[in-house]
C-alpha cells in the first residue's frame, strides 16, 4: 500500500526529531500521543525503532505534555511582560 503524503511528512518529521535527540546525546525511548491518526498510522514504523507507543484515550490528553505546553506558556509570557518595549501585534498572532 502506498503511503499518503501526509502520513509521509508526519514520518518524516518525527525521524528528524528523533535524529535531533540523537544528535545532542538523549535517547528517546517512549513516545507518547493524544491518538492523533497521523501518528497512530505510523505505530508499526515506531515499534520497529524500540520506542514504546503509549497512546491516550479519546478526548483525553497526555498530562506531562499538558503541563510542559503550560510551563513554556507561561515563561514566554513572563518573558514578554518584563519586556520594556511592547512587540508589534503581528508578532504575537495568539494572544
Amino acid at each position: 500500500m502506498r503511503e499518503a503524503p501526509v502520513q509521509r511528512q508526519t514520518r518524516d518529521a518525527l525521524a528528524g526529531v528523533l535524529a535531533d535527540l540523537t544528535a545532542h546525546g538523549f535517547k528517546a525511548t517512549a513516545l507518547l500521543s493524544d491518538g492523533e491518526g497521523g501518528i497512530a498510522k505510523l505505530k508499526d514504523k515506531i515499534l520497529a525503532q524500540g520506542l514504546q507507543f503509549n497512546t491516550a484515550g479519546p478526548a483525553q490528553h497526555v498530562p506531562v505534555v499538558e503541563n510542559k505546553i503550560k510551563t513554556i506558556k507561561e515563561r514566554v509570557r513572563a518573558v514578554l511582560s518584563g519586556l520594556p518595549y511592547s512587540l508589534p501585534a503581528n508578532l504575537l498572532p495568539y494572544q
